[in-house]
């Protein structure tokens, strides 16, 4: 992993993370891990395709499905990076990851 600052010590200050692929995998399975933990079986339920809405009556709060949801994003920023890499990410389990 490599983190550059951008713009340090103006308003505009940022983090950039380089990662590896696997790297990527291993926080994309942490992100999942931790939503299974804080939210046990909180997507069970849902349909393939959900919204905010059903996950929120699925939950029963409002911020528990933010809470969610913000795991869901995580992870997802993680898998797309793994698209990034030489070789892709496949998503069929005939095919080697």
């Amino acid at each position: 992993m490599q983190m550059d600052v951008l713009n340090i010590g103006t308003d505009d200050t940022r983090v950039r993370y380089t990662l590896n692929r696997r790297e990527c995998e291993l926080l994309m399975e942490a992100c999942a891990s931790l939503r299974e933990l804080r939210f046990p079986g909180a997507l069970d339920d849902l349909p393939q395709m959900f919204d905010e809405e059903d996950l929120t009556r699925s939950l029963g709060s409002e911020s528990a499905a933010q809470e969610v949801l913000g795991f869901i994003e995580l992870e997802q920023a993680f898998h797309q990076a793994l698209h990034l890499f030489p070789g892709g990410h496949c998503h069929s389990e005939d095919e080697e990851h």
